[in-house]
């Protein structure tokens, strides 16, 4: 109940903004682009009946809702094109939770989905030395695009004679602009740095830059069907003295630790991962859930017991909730839950066979293909 009437509140919040921004750039063309003064359209608009301001803030919800949904497309195409130009290859491009992705040369949809993303373009950086591998045009391109895109349509209100066209067209730019600004000027929200972050911290951080090239490269062998145990060593770390407060070493470590994982060396990866846990007041909240969602796997297939019950906790099983049917490694975790925690054998198998079924509906086909061969390492002990 307590998160629909946060959503309720969400939406509602959203109408009201949408209308004042519709009301502010319905005011702003008709002072700027017709004869009526503000002092007239403000008499006009109080003695406006309220079904017409109703309609007004209406259209301009509607129109800020596809004005948003087009510039995340803007701006993860400004990514793919300023990536091409770099020398990047295409690997996939995820809007929401649908994703374009390349699959042994030919293009395929699948369902995949990311907590606080609206979409990601992933790219293969160009086989140079990380020294000599762009990152600066790759990040910018998507605060370009929207740039380039809010500017362009701002050139037709001239020759536009239709209000409602105006208001489309204000408020499509008015959010292009704010969204490249929320993007460029360089910050962290929820630490995660956004683009203009991104580009100065590359450039001068040695350490973060390979981790940065090295998980584009990671992800496009997984996608690909590679699984984590055939990465090559150089693209690895299992040093832990690193910057946790960096989502890009973080990161590298956790592929690293997946790695271990696949090889089934369960103790080192335990290690690493209780290492890492240490630090999840620096770390951000969306690796901290990852990183405690595999502890509690290693710490299940090692026996520890009461440790994964203890860190199993409503948090991580809401996490765990929201990301299951479209990581395998959420199901391989319900699978080893079922069967270390709640002995309950029947319903890990079933969990087994869904996803081996299903295996195929899955975008990181190199994961994918790890859990299952993980599950069915501790499924075969069954009897």
């Amino acid at each position: 109940m307590k998160k629909t009437i946060l959503q309720v509140l969400k939406f509602l919040g959203a109408f009201v903004i949408g209308g004042c921004i519709g009301l502010l750039g319905a005011t702003i063309i008709v002072v700027l682009f017709t004869e009526t003064t503000f002092s007239e359209f403000l008499s006009k608009f109080i003695d406006t009946d309220w079904a017409e301001i109703l309609g007004v803030a209406t259209y301009s919800l509607l129109c800020g809702v596809i004005a948003i949904f087009a510039h995340i497309i803007l701006h993860e195409g400004g990514h793919l094109v300023a990536g091409l130009m770099s020398g990047y290859k295409f690997v996939s491009f995820r809007i929401g939770s649908f994703t374009l992705i390349r699959n042994n040369e030919k293009l395929q949809i699948k369902k995949f989905s990311i907590a606080g993303t609206g979409g990601q373009c992933l790219m293969m950086p160009p086989q140079r030395p990380i020294d000599k591998i762009p990152t600066t045009f790759y990040n910018l391109g998507g605060i370009l695009s929207n740039i380039i895109f809010s500017i362009a349509v701002l050139a037709l209100l001239p020759i536009l004679d239709s209000a409602l066209a105006w208001v489309f067209i204000f408020i499509f730019a008015m959010l292009g602009i704010l969204l490249a600004l929320v993007n460029g000027i360089p910050m962290k929200v929820g630490g995660v740095s956004n683009d203009g972050n991104n580009v100065l911290y590359l450039n001068k951080n040695k350490k973060a830059k390979e981790a940065f090239v090295y998980q584009l490269i990671a992800n496009a062998f997984i996608q690909e069907g590679k699984r984590p145990k055939e990465l090559p060593c150089e693209y690895l770390t299992f040093d832990t003295d690193i910057d946790y407060k960096d989502p890009f070493q973080v990161n590298h470590l956790l592929m690293s630790a997946s790695v271990l994982l696949d090889k089934m060396q369960y103790e080192e990866c335990y290690e690493m991962l209780s290492t890492m846990m240490q630090h999840k007041s620096s770390i951000i909240p969306l690796m901290v859930n990852e990183t405690a969602c595999e502890l509690i796997y290693t710490a299940l297939v090692t026996q520890r017991i009461d440790e994964a019950r203890a860190l199993y906790d409503e948090q991580i099983q809401q996490y765990v909730e929201q990301h299951k049917n479209v990581m395998s490694a959420k199901q391989r975790l319900l699978c080893a839950i079922s069967y270390f925690i709640d002995n309950d054998t029947q319903k890990a198998q079933n969990i087994y066979d869904a996803v081996a079924t299903n295996r195929s509906n899955y975008l990181m086909q190199g994961e994918v293909a790890m859990d299952i061969a993980l599950m069915q390492e501790f499924l075969s002990n069954k009897n």
